[in-house]
């Protein structure tokens, strides 16, 4: 079993866009075994993936999944065009709790953490999930217009970072690493926008995902 995107949360592994027995299955999300027992097996199913049962579908949903994020008894499901929000309280009985248009990503280095929730960026802009409450809200909206905020293709490698010394979100790219302006911070502490020239040409070198290092500071490789 293989898969391009992966969450944990409660001891429960979540993963999506799978690959079995040499077949694709990119809109489907499995979630590991808690620890039950298979009918007639004596192996406890921890750790694994029953790719059988185990699989949490949404009907009529189209387009492969682009990452997953779990937070307090939530996945966020990410589909290019998509968000899907699934209350995982009880895993074996998953719930919708959300569904937004637009709000999709590329991919998992396009979705981030922060102390209350998650953000991501896409073509339409920086948006956030508030773990409290439960809201889906823009940060760009009205502040930034779509059209300076160029994430598609062939740009569709824009990243975003929370760094928490500094309480900010870093988004950048490293297609557009040379373009002035493009990259963006967002205050958490100012509820504002800046863009940054400065180091931009160090973003052509970050070609992972954005971390943390064992200092706390954002960083890419």
């Amino acid at each position: 079993l293989m898969w391009k995107t992966s969450t944990v949360g409660n001891g429960i592994a979540f993963v999506g866009n799978l690959k079995y027995d040499g077949r694709e299955y990119s809109d489907i999300m499995l979630y590991s075994g808690a620890g039950e027992d298979d009918a007639g097996s004596a192996y406890p199913m921890w750790g694994t993936f029953p790719v059988d049962s185990n699989r949490i579908t949404i009907p009529e949903a189209g387009g492969e999944i682009t990452a997953l994020k779990w937070i307090k008894n939530k996945v966020l499901q990410f589909r290019k065009h998509m968000l899907y929000i699934i209350n995982v309280e009880d895993v074996l009985a998953p719930r919708m709790d959300g569904e937004h248009r637009e709000m999709g990503v590329n991919g998992q280095y396009a979705v981030t953490e922060f102390p209350h929730g998650i953000a991501w960026v896409n073509n339409n802009g920086v948006y956030v999930y508030l773990a409290d409450s439960g809201k889906v809200d823009s940060l760009t909206a009205g502040r930034i217009d779509v059209e300076d905020f160029q994430v598609g293709s062939p740009h569709d490698n824009t990243k975003i970072g929370y760094d928490d010394k500094a309480k900010m979100l870093i988004v950048t790219n490293s297609t557009k690493y040379d373009t002035a302006g493009y990259h963006y911070a967002y205050s958490f502490i100012t509820d504002a926008w800046c863009t940054w020239d400065g180091n931009k040409a160090k973003a052509a070198n970050v070609k992972t995902n954005f971390a943390i290092d064992h200092d706390g500071y954002l960083t890419g490789a």
